[in-house]
């Protein structure tokens, strides 16, 4: 064998972390626009909720956060807005008062304590006193709340992931979740995380398989830390009133006088114009994991 490998073009490249590829674009053509319920677990600041109002126009958004701050931020912006129903609390394993392990970087807090690995050279994110708060299990939340589907279930609960999952074999035995986009950890950063290979084993388990992975978040070396992940129930069919082809615009071609042609162009004008909205959403989104690296980078130097 004789030459050199060319190392700039590798088997199989691709963006590293599929950058392009945008989780709200696929929710929304998977789901379709008459989706009815969100139930957004880690809601924060609530920055992905107006991205699912306007995904889902019919949905009513169920946030779910334990940071007392958050709540605040929470109020402010969604209690004039009838399609979000703000809960104090958490989703865990059981119903109970649990301890909120709560960081400056609030987008960090977690039931479980923020404990990166030595060898990982993660910096403090400055602790502060745990914090009391209410969980229940995703299927008490479900009975308490009259919720027989959950057309779309996130979750952003930083290492709590088998915690939650752990409250919801009602709900996930009986497929009642279209869709469930979770965060996972690909590296410990919290003590007694769940990691991607349990959380992928745990879903498998109820027959909810993977569709695909976006969002990844990288160390200096390369190596991958984060990133968010999608499962479809066994059963998972799109819509039959969106065809899978104009789902992200939710606009079929009607008969008319129109030629075929000009709806197609009219058509394909106005999915542009859906992705490129989204794909901006996603950019701010990935714009805000960025951010949380370098804070991380600067603290340890």
């Amino acid at each position: 064998m004789s030459g050199r490998v060319d190392l700039t073009v590798p088997y199989g490249v691709t963006n590293r972390g599929f950058h392009r590829k945008n989780i709200f674009a696929d929710q929304r053509r998977l789901l379709g626009a008459s989706s009815r319920i969100v139930v957004d677990v880690g809601a924060h600041h609530g920055e992905e909720i107006a991205t699912y109002l306007e995904m889902f126009p019919e949905a009513t958004v169920h946030a779910i956060e334990p940071t007392p701050e958050s709540l605040e931020v929470l109020h402010r912006a969604y209690d004039a807005t009838p399609r979000v129903k703000i809960h104090a609390g958490g989703l865990a394993e059981s119903a109970r008062v649990s301890m909120l392990h709560t960081y400056a970087a609030s987008e960090c807090n977690s039931l479980t304590a923020y404990s990166p690995h030595p060898a990982l050279n993660r910096a403090s994110l400055g602790a502060s006193q745990p914090v009391a708060v209410q969980t229940w299990t995703l299927d008490q939340f479900c009975a308490n709340h009259g919720i027989d589907e959950i057309d779309l279930l996130k979750m952003d609960t930083q290492g709590a992931e088998l915690r939650v999952l752990g409250g919801s074999a009602n709900v996930l035995k009986n497929q009642r979740v279209r869709l469930l986009a979770l965060e996972v950890l690909f590296v410990p950063l919290y003590e007694q995380q769940a990691d991607a290979g349990e959380v992928l084993s745990t879903l498998q388990r109820f027959e909810y398989r993977p569709y695909d992975w976006y969002n990844f978040s990288y160390d200096d070396n390369g190596q991958v830390l984060f990133g968010d992940a999608m499962f479809l129930r066994r059963d998972f069919a799109m819509p039959l009133n969106e065809p899978a082809a104009d789902a992200v615009g939710g606009r079929g071609l009607e008969p008319g006088s129109e030629s075929e042609v000009g709806k197609l162009r009219a058509q394909n004008e106005r999915l542009r114009a859906d992705i490129a909205h989204l794909e901006d959403r996603i950019d701010r989104y990935r714009s805000k994991n960025e951010d949380l690296r370098r804070r991380l980078k600067d603290q340890s130097q």
